[in-house]
């Protein structure tokens, strides 16, 4: 789904302007990245958690580390873990599926 259905969705059940809630979603995306940048963890209450992990080379000394810094790290990315509320509603469960045109042959 593609954010601009996400903010018609929005602005329906709102009745905030869809100019408003895109610039909420800009806002936050900022933020989320930022405070990721920034070291820290995002918990958007019911949602879920996004951190950022990394995967590296060690150092063996305080000074190879300073020296190389971020030439250790050979892959970042952010890890999203969704809260109890969230995995209780997506219990498989709890899933209903119905049929779906094909969109292959969507027009």
């Amino acid at each position: 789904v593609m954010l601009r259905t996400i903010v018609g969705r929005i602005e329906k059940r709102s009745g905030v302007s869809s100019a408003s809630v895109k610039t909420v979603l800009d806002a936050l995306q900022y933020e989320i990245l930022q405070t990721l940048a920034d070291g820290n963890s995002v918990r958007l209450g019911d949602l879920g958690s996004f951190r950022l992990t990394m995967h590296g080379k060690g150092a063996s000394t305080a000074k190879e580390a300073k020296e190389k810094g971020a030439n250790l790290i050979k892959r970042m990315s952010v890890r999203f873990t969704k809260s109890s509320t969230m995995r209780m509603a997506l219990d498989k469960r709890n899933l209903i599926f119905g049929a779906q045109d094909d969109i292959r042959n969507a027009k």
